[in-house]
């Protein structure tokens, strides 16, 4: 048990998995972040201003629950369909810290930001996982 604690302390860029952020525009379509999706085989892309501001992420969950059977969305702007102003994280703040905001907010994707707010990646609760199996195996 105290492995997986001991785990838990290591920070998000320790990870190692943090994807490079995949960004669309608040302007862009739909089916350009499906598709950016579906090309980088990811669960989420992050939304973005004109000033590179991170202004939202749009996750495989929002296609599911808003626009599979609605077609007529796929050309409406992202804006209108994403999640705003989501929760971050920062690359040295701990594991556990994620854990527990992806726990608390029920969401398995989170932007990783940098000292200036601006969008460096995302982790995953996937990423989180596998991190912990690999490093419990290995002990």
């Amino acid at each position: 048990m105290s492995d997986v604690i001991e785990l838990l302390d290591y920070t998000v860029s320790e990870l190692g998995t943090i994807s490079d952020p995949k960004y669309v525009l608040d302007s862009d379509p739909v089916s350009k972040a499906i598709s950016l999706m579906k090309e980088n085989s990811l669960g989420s892309c992050l939304v973005i201003d004109e000033k590179i501001n991170l202004v939202g992420i749009f996750t495989e969950r929002d296609v599911l629950n808003k626009i599979i059977g609605n077609d007529e969305l796929l050309n409406e702007q992202i804006s209108k369909h994403m999640t705003k102003n989501p929760q971050t994280i920062m690359a040295n703040d701990s594991v556990v810290i994620a854990l527990q905001m992806m726990t608390k907010g029920n969401f398995r994707h989170l932007p990783v930001v940098n000292m200036e707010k601006k969008a460096v990646g995302a982790i995953s609760i996937r990423d989180i996982m596998l991190f912990l199996a690999n490093h419990l195996k290995d002990e």
